[in-house]
């Protein structure tokens, strides 16, 4: 499994990855990933890639990806050459967005975040577990919850209240 986490410098991209190699890691997968392009000031580009499996780098090329989340709706655009015909797309977003026959799932996770925490510290969650459940079928989403509640990756009340939302 392959996929390109993106966003903008200071969303979290670089946590959302090591979040989701963290927990795959615990579920007992060979996890490889790296950065890709700098963050060298905050609201620059940021893409990092992730491979689920047995793989000796972390860099692929287009159209290789089986997923992308991405924080930002431009930053998909930017990075949609790695996706695959067959591909899911995760993207942050209060509109809807349609692509040729991409598989995209839209989610307004900021809006989310500020509507249930009044910060928007918790975007990510909403989309690291809509990639979870997404990808239900390899990675058993109760299993992925127990590892994030073992890990305190989540505090309960804000891992209850994200949860019930997706």
């Amino acid at each position: 499994m392959k996929g390109v986490i993106c966003g903008k410098g200071g969303q979290g991209v670089i946590t959302l990855n090591r979040q989701i190699g963290t927990v795959l890691s615990n579920f007992g997968e060979k996890i490889i990933s790296a950065e890709t392009h700098g963050m060298a000031m905050r609201g620059g580009s940021v893409s990092t890639f992730l491979k689920v499996g047995d793989f000796y780098s972390a860099n692929f090329g287009s159209e290789e990806a089986d997923f992308i989340i991405s924080t930002d709706k431009d930053e998909f655009f930017s990075n949609l050459q790695f996706l695959k015909s067959d591909g899911v797309a995760i993207i942050n977003s209060n509109e809807k967005i349609e692509y040729s026959n991409a598989n995209i799932v839209t989610v307004d996770a900021t809006n989310l975040s500020l509507k249930l925490f009044s910060n928007p510290k918790y975007t990510n969650w909403f989309l690291f577990f809509i990639f979870f459940k997404v990808f239900r079928e390899r990675f058993e989403f109760d299993n992925i919850v127990k590892i994030v509640i073992n890990y305190k990756m989540l505090i309960n009340d804000i891992l209850e209240k994200v949860l019930k939302e997706i």
